[in-house]
């Protein structure tokens, strides 16, 4: 691990964990991934170990372990910033593998007027920067990719995870940050961006907007039934077979108090004028 080792704790619901590296840089970027802090004495359920080696030769190594013993490696490579996702998709997977009392949704999450709205879809339907816009224009972080609905409150708990979005030029889905680390998924730059702030409470669902990108159409939001929503949130929900049955009581119980819509995304900043025009009116 070399001469000096930093350390980065933070907590999740349902998890904390501690990252040990021998690069300060790296350990910044932990803090940005995962920016929640862990509480005075919290114990880590789980502990990483990073080793990252700087030194231009073709040999370099990057490393990313997991205890006890760091004898598990999760990703062994030349470039530094796949780190970062290996660690997200382990810490992901560990959430989804146990039962603490909330419901998993492959959802983004954001809250305005203290009504949640829910962004759901996977990774390519624009979820992501979808969520960034709509914080941009000011509303409150919850969550990116993996929103944890409460049982049997049926709210969003906030989910100090950044935002990863596709690099674009337009600024309100990709603002430069200085030190914002990015990643490589199939060729594709992705940059972590932490929100400017973290709601505090979870927040009930009103709104659930189901987007999709098609450049060939105009930007709308058009109303859902709420069976159509039903369907759709049971296809952006991480259960079992043995689970199914509780998954659709839980997203039953949301949709029937939500309004839902699809929404296309083409322009960032007509498409979040027309849901703030049309979902989010009262």
């Amino acid at each position: 691990m070399g001469e000096e080792t930093f350390s980065r704790t933070f907590r999740l619901p349902g998890l904390s964990a501690t990252v040990l590296t021998n690069d300060a840089a790296f350990a910044a970027d932990c803090g940005n991934l995962f920016f929640a802090p862990a509480e005075p004495g919290d114990e880590p359920e789980v502990v990483y170990k990073a080793s990252v080696d700087r030194r231009f030769l073709p040999t370099r190594r990057h490393a990313l372990s997991v205890g006890p013993g760091f004898l598990q490696i999760v990703v062994v490579t030349a470039f530094y910033p796949a780190l970062l996702p290996a660690l997200e998709g382990d810490i992901l997977r560990r959430l989804l593998s146990r039962e603490r009392g909330f419901h998993p949704l492959r959802s983004g999450c954001v809250a305005y007027g203290g009504r949640g709205i829910l962004v759901a879809g996977d990774f390519d339907s624009g979820r992501g920067p979808l969520v960034r816009a709509l914080v941009d224009r000011g509303c409150e972080y919850l969550a990116d990719a993996l929103a944890p609905l409460t049982r049997p409150e049926h709210r969003i708990l906030p989910f100090a995870k950044s935002i990863a979005v596709k690099r674009s030029h337009h600024p309100l889905a990709s603002r430069a940050r200085d030190g914002a680390p990015f990643r490589e998924l199939d060729r594709t730059a992705i940059r972590y961006l932490p929100p400017p702030a973290l709601a505090v409470e979870p927040r009930p669902v009103e709104i659930i907007l189901f987007p999709r990108q098609d450049s060939s159409a105009p930007p709308e939001v058009v109303p859902l039934s709420r069976a159509d929503a039903l369907i759709r949130l049971m296809e952006n929900s991480y259960h079992t077979e043995e689970t199914a049955s509780a998954a659709f009581a839980d997203l039953s119980a949301v949709t029937a108090g939500a309004r839902a819509f699809t929404v296309n995304i083409h322009g960032m900043k007509r498409t979040t004028d027309l849901i703030f025009g049309e979902a989010l009116r009262s």
